[in-house]
């Protein structure tokens, strides 16, 4: 590992380097890039971020993206529910598709810090997926706090893990993995792409892209429709795949894993479900 050379010491440093180079006549083989390491060091150790979801921002999230599943907004069906099938739910539970959108909220900032510091050395790169398991439930109020406890460099990927800790610094979300590209890669062919069950439309608009900004807590909108506004209407299709007639159908996110290969847009989105 190679200490880093940050800010005015590190311009000056390729400077002296570069002019050193003129006076031999030639380009010295110096690399801005074998400081990448220690730079990545420094900039992740200072990325903490902390959510506690309330109430009123579940009931906001799970109307706008779709999602009646009432153990999220009643406290007594969520307790039945987990009498049911064994869980220890003492009362609503927070949906995982809103604790996974205040993580990509973080990561999409970690990602926009790299990018900034690393510009003089042309470097960036870009969230291009995430895997999240559920262990245990959260509960409104509850807090999580998030940090970048590890990362590491596999070609041109940099796998971050990002743990979630609740206010008694107890891990409840271990080394997440995180993965950061170059670029955005392209997506492996489906077979047949007529092989799908079902097809569900849902239309990503202004209004739901605020909503859904206020309900994890985003002061400011985003440039970019964020990852989770998608992925999250990938369980609410699931949801009315499994509904039954009038009846809201319940079940628990126990985990989720995403590829992403290009930035969602405005309009319509159609998940489908093989």
């Amino acid at each position: 590992m190679v200490d880093a050379i940050t800010g005015p010491y590190f311009d000056a440093f390729t400077k002296l380097w570069g002019f050193i180079g003129e006076l031999c006549g030639k380009a010295l083989p110096y690399n801005k890039e074998i400081d990448l390491e220690g730079r990545i060091n420094t900039i992740l150790a200072s990325q903490k971020e902390k959510f506690k979801p309330s109430e009123k921002n579940i009931k906001l999230f799970c109307d706008t993206i779709r999602d009646y599943n009432p153990i999220h907004r009643n406290s007594e069906i969520a307790r039945d529910f987990g009498k049911k099938y064994k869980l220890d739910f003492s009362g609503n539970v927070v949906p995982g598709t809103q604790i996974y959108a205040n993580l990509d909220r973080f990561v999409e900032g970690v990602v926009s810090i790299i990018n900034e510091k690393l510009s003089d050395i042309g470097y960036s790169v870009v969230f291009s997926g995430a895997e999240l398991d559920f262990p245990q439930p959260v509960y409104p109020g509850d807090s999580i706090r998030w940090q970048v406890v590890e990362y590491k460099k596999d070609g041109n990927d940099i796998n971050l893990y990002i743990s979630g800790s609740n206010k008694n610094r107890e891990i409840i979300f271990p080394g997440i993995p995180i993965t950061l590209s170059r670029i955005y890669r392209d997506p492996e062919p489906i077979e047949d792409p007529r092989l799908f069950s079902e097809e569900f439309a849902f239309n990503i608009g202004e209004k739901t892209l605020d909503d859904f900004c206020t309900a994890i807590d985003e002061d400011e909108k985003p440039s970019n429709i964020p990852w989770s506004l998608t992925t999250s209407f990938v369980t609410s299709a699931l949801l009315e795949l499994s509904k039954d007639g009038d009846r809201l159908p319940t079940g628990i996110n126990k985990g989720m894993k995403f590829e992403f290969y290009k930035r969602p847009e405005f309009g319509d989105l159609k998940v489908r479900v093989f």
